[in-house]
């Protein structure tokens, strides 16, 4: 009888104790991406000025205090410069000239990210901008008519991603006020007339972490977020909300301010849940798309349609800046990038910046790396994760990184005077590219990258320069090199 009643006792103490994270060997990981938000504006920005609303301060508290102070800082993290490549680049870690077929689109016969980790024990999600089921603008790269249907739910599954709360999935309409076009995995609408499509996602966002916080199973969360992305249009709390007419930049320092609060939430409620610093506990890595947006057409009603404002950023001693998203330039491709861990593993200091080149490329080793299966890799990337965690062996820190950039896109191709078309390097000081041009960005601060130097001034950049010329050779020139789209089958 006595070991029938310490039996009970023991199913008692068991079933009182439901939390299994203790028991997590591997961390939980969290990707933010957000979208349209350059490293000028994320983090040096002091205000933004456009013609229309005149010049406003830029108020990012969590990025530039909580994470800035308390996580790891990448001081030199790159992305392509638009959208669709830069997410191509994330997923799969291979360089674009192997794995870029087509603006929108991602090749489903693509090995991602979200496959290895769902594939070895990972529960994977993912919300947020999609914009990978191809692009009606352009005729299918694939032989099969289904790879390229854009209400094809069954995409992100086959991608890796075993639920899914998705925008620009099925068409690209309200993104923000009055949102429609979010998708549940199911196909049911997730977002209605009453709703902010931003807030439709975190919710689902901290539905998943409270379901999943006390498992014995890691999960990866892949966070796309959609500001501060155009239609520039007022937030929540904003004396204009909700409106989905206006197109105005005078809006976007408070769609920044917005992005950032969503980021709090999700820093605080990464720091509240307990369950998330047990075990292996939970990595989060904040990065953007590509650089910010140049500015738009004004499509207000009942104003000017062909009137065009540019946007710009100031920054304190340095001067203003028109975005570069869309440009293969410094601007167009330096993103701000955060790294921010709790759990028992932690190796950085807090508040500690890290210099050396990272690229959205790199996040696919640095994710294998953080979750024990660095056997797995097969990437063109480098990990960081030694500089994240103490389980992780140290490695040399990357010295440069190359970008190929194609958008296969026409629209985006001709900009620079049909330049755009690009390959380039950099070491974060320095930037070489496929067209022979060579920038100081440290000392000429010359970040618009429209005058390169005719000469070289110092032994510094004499040596910057041989080095950059050595790894850009190693690679394709894009503007000589066409990567061959998926071959279609014979008639």
């Amino acid at each position: 009888m006595k070991y029938i009643i310490g039996s009970l006792i023991l199913t008692i103490l068991f079933s009182a104790s439901p939390n299994k994270a203790k028991y997590r060997k591997q961390p939980n990981i969290i990707v933010v991406l957000l979208d349209d938000l350059g490293y000028d504006t994320a983090v040096l920005g002091d205000s933004i000025t456009n013609i229309e609303g005149g010049a406003r301060s830029i108020d990012m508290p969590t990025l530039r205090g909580k994470l800035t102070n308390e996580g790891l800082v990448l001081d030199n993290a790159f992305a392509s410069p638009t959208c669709t490549p830069s997410r191509v680049q994330l997923m799969t870690g291979k360089y674009l000239y192997e794995s870029h077929h087509q603006f929108g689109y991602l090749n489903w016969n693509a090995r991602t990210l979200a496959q290895e980790l769902l594939w070895n024990g990972y529960k994977t999600a993912i919300a947020g901008k999609w914009q990978l089921h191809g692009n009606n603008s352009f005729t299918s790269v694939s032989a099969y008519d289904e790879d390229y249907q854009i209400t094809n739910f069954d995409n992100p599954k086959r991608l890796g991603y075993s639920q899914f709360l998705l925008h620009s999935i099925n068409g690209n309409n309200n993104r923000y006020s009055f949102c429609d076009r979010y998708f549940f995995d199911n196909g049911l609408l997730a977002c209605g007339q009453n709703d902010y499509g931003p807030d439709i996602v975190y919710d689902y966002f901290e539905d998943f972490i409270v379901a999943n916080k006390d498992s014995n199973r890691p999960f990866f969360f892949d966070y796309r977020m959609n500001l501060p992305h155009d239609p520039f249009e007022p937030p929540p709390g904003t004396n204009a909300y909700p409106n989905d007419t206006v197109n105005n930049a005078m809006h976007l320092p408070d769609m920044l301010s917005y992005a950032d609060s969503i980021i709090a939430n999700i820093v605080s409620l990464i720091d509240s849940t307990s369950e998330l610093h047990e075990g292996a506990g939970t990595v989060l890595l904040v990065l953007s798309d590509n650089g910010s947006s140049r500015g738009w057409i004004n499509n207000n009603p009942g104003g000017d349609p062909m009137l065009m404002w540019g946007i710009f950023t100031k920054i304190i001693g340095v001067g203003e800046f028109n975005g570069g998203k869309s440009r293969s330039t410094y601007l167009g491709c330096h993103i701000p990038g955060f790294v921010y861990y709790v759990g028992p593993h932690k190796k950085y200091t807090n508040g500690s910046h890290y210099q050396a080149p990272f690229g959205l490329i790199d996040v696919y080793a640095t994710v294998l790396d953080l979750a024990k299966l660095s056997h797995l890799k097969n990437e063109d990337g480098v990990s960081i994760a030694d500089e994240i965690v103490n389980y992780v062996d140290s490695v040399p820190d990357r010295e440069t990184l190359f970008q190929y950039y194609n958008p296969h896109w026409p629209a985006q191709e001709q900009i620079r005077g049909g330049t755009n078309i690009n390959s380039f390097v950099t070491d974060g000081d320095y930037w070489l590219d496929s067209y022979g041009r060579f920038y100081d960005i440290v000392d000429s601060m010359d970040w618009e990258l429209i005058i390169p130097l005719d000469t070289l001034e110092s032994q510094a950049q004499t040596d910057a320069y041989a080095k950059l010329d050595s790894a850009l050779s190693l690679k394709p020139y894009a503007q000589e090199f066409n990567k061959p789209l998926i071959e279609t089958i014979p008639n």
